[in-house]
C-alpha cells in the first residue's frame, strides 16, 4: 500500500492485516514490478548533488533494496511502467514545476528541464499486467 509520506506491506486474509512492514519512509508516487518479482518506487531522497534527489528506488521480493536509478535534471518522478519490444524498458515519466516564485527552479547546478518521459533499458522484464 503506498501513502504520501510512506510504503507499507502487509498481509492480508480474510479481511485481517497482519505482518505489518514499513518499506520506505518518504514521498512516493509511481509503483511497478518486473518478473523477478522486483519493486520499482518512484521517490525523492537526498543525495550528495542535491537534497530533492529524483530517483527509482528498487526492492527485491523480501523487500531488501538492491538499486536505485537517478534521474537527474527534474523536480518530480510521477510514475513508472515498463514496455518496448522485449518489455525490458523501463519508462520513467517526470513532472516540474519550472519556477520557485519568481525564480527558476534549479535541478542541482543545472535548471530543472521540463515534464518528459526518461527511459532506460534493463536486463528484466517488466510484469505484464
Amino acid at each position: 500500500m503506498a501513502g504520501l509520506r510512506e510504503l507499507w506491506a502487509f498481509n492480508l486474509n480474510a479481511s485481517v492485516v497482519s505482518n505489518r512492514q514499513k518499506l520506505l519512509d518518504s514521498s512516493i508516487d509511481g509503483l511497478g514490478k518486473d518478473c523477478s518479482g522486483n519493486i520499482y518506487i518512484t521517490t525523492t531522497r537526498e543525495l550528495p548533488t542535491r537534497p530533492d534527489g529524483q530517483v527509482v528506488v528498487v526492492l527485491d521480493k523480501s523487500y531488501q533494496e538492491v538499486g536505485q536509478l537517478e534521474v537527474e535534471g527534474i523536480h518530480i518522478v510521477t510514475n513508472i511502467a515498463f514496455g518496448g519490444d522485449e518489455g525490458k524498458t523501463l519508462f520513467v515519466t517526470s513532472l516540474t514545476a519550472p519556477m520557485d516564485g519568481d525564480k527558476l527552479r534549479y535541478c542541482g547546478d543545472a535548471p530543472c528541464l521540463k515534464a518528459g518521459i526518461y527511459t532506460t533499458k534493463l536486463n528484466v522484464q517488466g510484469f505484464p499486467f
